[in-house]
């Protein structure tokens, strides 16, 4: 008996999916990095079981070492791809499998076009909806409707068609975030805002491993006080958000300086800084040379 074939030997991909908002935020989020490590578990989706991947220490080894990336790094990527929905966050949570909606869809599609009869998605990673049975291609006959009834369901109809086709009226923008409040209020604003914290611990943990929704709320004291001390009593939701972001970088150059171990950019500064040092230096001893020699010439002349 042969062994039935689960995954897929290709897979199709949309033209425009670089245009998908959840890729563009995945992107913009983490980089590059973050869409080769979708793209390459994707391909271990289909190539393996097909529509879906047990997620697992190995697994992100696998990742991680045939990327040159950390582990850490692509659980980061995995998590933010639940957190935008490119991936089931309830699936992984509770069964430890990537996958969603749109990969099962595309698994039963590829399916279809390679003419496979014995297509199964296990019960308890199921996420596409049962297809409901087609009818048969000739129906009974109704029995004729009375022309006033007929008239009342066709009216119906069309009240109907026009509910659906009125178009739902836009969301309003919530401009409230531009306007300056009290720092007592942004404080509470950012210390409530638990989606934020997640996103901003998550981005920021390869710099600060300590970092957590629950102890960034002492780093918005912080915050707050230090904006106090400068004067400033008022700030806007988005400017507060934005202005701590940057704070906290700063805070964190400060203490890999003051620990001795300076980031990147500080050694790049320490090394343009020395670099000018040098060639000053040169210069200087160059000139030394060339007056000594010219000295030296003037003297065997006679002239001085």
């Amino acid at each position: 008996m042969s062994n039935r074939k689960i995954g897929l030997s290709f897979y199709t991909l949309d033209t425009d999916r670089y245009q998908d908002i959840r890729i563009k935020k995945l992107k913009k989020e983490i980089g590059c990095i973050g869409i080769a490590v979708y793209d390459y578990i994707l391909c271990e989706i289909y190539r393996v079981k097909g529509c879906f991947l047990e997620w697992d220490k190995s697994t992100a080894f696998d990742v991680a070492d045939y990327l040159g990336l950390k582990e850490t790094q692509v659980n980061e990527v995995v998590n933010y791809c639940c957190v935008v929905g490119l991936f089931d966050k309830e699936l992984l949570t509770n069964g430890r499998v990537l996958t969603s909606l749109s990969i099962q869809s595309r698994y039963i599609e590829m399916c279809t076009r390679a003419k496979r009869t014995d297509i199964k998605i296990p019960e308890k990673y199921k996420i596409i909806p049962e297809e409901s049975p087609k009818l048969p291609e000739e129906s009974p006959k109704l029995p004729e409707v009375c022309p006033k009834v007929k008239e009342s369901i066709v009216k119906e109809s069309n009240k109907e068609r026009e509910k659906r086709e009125i178009p739902p009226p836009p969301e309003k923008e919530d401009f409230s975030v531009f306007i300056e409040k009290p720092l007592s209020e942004c404080s509470e604003y950012l210390k409530n805002s638990q989606e934020w914290k997640e996103r901003f611990c998550m981005n920021n943990h390869y710099r600060d491993p300590a970092l957590s929704p629950n102890t960034i709320d002492s780093l918005i004291d912080s915050f707050i006080k230090t904006l106090e001390n400068r004067g400033i009593d008022k700030k806007s939701f988005k400017d507060c958000r934005e202005h701590f972001a940057n704070w906290y970088n700063g805070e964190l150059d400060k203490k890999k300086r003051a620990n001795g171990n300076p980031d990147k950019y500080d050694r790049k500064r320490q090394d343009s800084e020395q670099r000018k040092l040098d060639t000053m230096l040169e210069i200087a001893t160059t000139g030394a040379e060339a007056a000594r020699k010219r000295k030296e010439e003037l003297e065997a002349a006679g002239i001085i």
